[in-house]
Formats: C-alpha cells, structure tokens, sequence
C-alpha cells in the first residue's frame, strides 16, 4: 500500500497515539486493582500524590506515576507483584529510600510506583537487626543505639537502606 508522506505520517502518530492509550488504560486497571485490595494507592490530584512525589531530593525523580502503592507488609507487596506480573505491560519502580538520583531507578512516569515508605521498621532481637525495606540509614541508627550495636550502613541516614544493600539495583 502506497501513501504520501503527511498521510502515512498521519496514520503513524494515530498508532502511536493508540499504542500509549492503550498502555495508559493497562496502567491504570492495575492501579484500580491494586486499590480494590488496599486503601494506601495514591493518585494524581490528591495532596498525598503530590507530597509523596515532591519527596524525592532531586528534581528529575519527580516523575509522575499513573499511581503510587504503599504497601503495608509483605502480603500487600506480594498481592502487587502477583497483579504485576498478570498484567505484563505495567511500568513500575520500586522505592526504598529514594535517595538514587536516576530517573526510572525507584520512580517511574505512566506507571506504578510501589513505595516502600510504610515498612520501614527496625527490629532488634538477641543482637540481630531486622530492616523493613522502606527504611532509611537514619531509622537503623536510631533504633541500634540504645543497644550498643553497630552496622556497615550508609554514611549518610537519608540513604535508603533496600537500594544501598543491592548495590542501588545494579546486579
């Protein structure tokens, strides 16, 4: 089939076009699925989505996921992965700390951000640190303190503790 350059162009940007609605609407059934099992799912528009993405120390982190999920154990984190994998097209970033200044490494835009922030417990048990994935150097510091313990941590507490333990996910 033959067509002139405005027309196949034309033709071009309407499947493009289609291809991103297409992507926005996968995005957006996991973002309402992800809510139908929990009430910590952030969308545009509300105070919490803004806060939570003015959070981030750098500018080009402040992308604009389609929403942000806040899991609150180990049960909701897996129910996200589970309707992640189901969904196969969903963009999502996962934030520890936030403290990676690449775009895309714990923030994503027209995708889901799981955000780690409500697991970010220390627990100390017969010397052992216990480290929820949402904490922070700070948070690790704080809680060992009291008990004479140390740990090889970040040197600085804004640093979370999830992506420096992995290598800032570089493996």
């Amino acid at each position: 089939m033959k067509c002139s350059i405005s027309s196949c162009l034309s033709g071009l940007a309407l499947l493009l076009f289609a291809t991103v609605v297409h992507s926005k609407n996968i995005t957006s059934s996991t973002c309402d699925a992800l809510q139908s099992l929990t009430d910590t799912v952030l969308f545009p528009q509300s105070q919490q989505y803004d806060a939570a993405v003015s959070s981030y120390p750098f500018i080009q982190l402040r992308l604009t996921p389609t929403c942000i999920f806040r899991p609150r154990n180990a049960q909701d984190v897996s129910a996200a992965v589970k309707l992640l994998k189901k969904s196969r097209k969903t963009k999502f970033a996962v934030k520890g700390g936030g403290h990676n200044a690449n775009a895309g490494f714990n923030n994503i835009e027209d995708g889901v951000t799981i955000d780690m922030g409500n697991i970010k417990a220390v627990n100390i048990t017969d010397g052992v640190v216990k480290v929820g994935a949402g904490a922070v150097w700070q948070d690790v510091y704080d809680a060992i303190e009291p008990h004479n313990l140390t740990v090889l941590g970040g040197r600085v507490g804004v640093v979370g503790v999830a992506g420096f333990t992995t290598g800032g996910m570089l493996f």
